[in-house]
């Protein structure tokens, strides 16, 4: 199964209640846009979440160049207006 975490609140949830090794633990492919995953700013969090993604339980996605110009200019309903949440899109 593939799931895909559209907005990083969701994972901080996971990291503030301690149970990030549990959930990327399940038998689930985990995909983040590299624009929600930017959105990690917090030292702690960003060492713990990259120790996820260098053993590819957190699979973070680039966009080319093109895909980034379209995410920019696609219009979208007035709560989707940030680009990581348009990236999800």
């Amino acid at each position: 199964m593939k799931l895909v975490i559209t907005d990083v609140s969701v994972l901080f949830d996971l990291f503030h209640i301690k149970v990030l090794s549990e959930f990327f633990a399940l038998d689930i492919e985990i995909y983040i846009t590299v624009f929600v995953y930017d959105e990690i700013v917090n030292q702690e969090q960003i060492k713990e979440f990259e120790e996820f993604r260098q053993t590819g339980k957190l699979i973070v996605l680039d966009l080319s160049q093109e895909e980034e110009e379209q995410v920019i200019n696609f219009k979208t309903k007035r709560n989707l207006k940030s680009i990581p949440d348009k990236t999800m899109l």
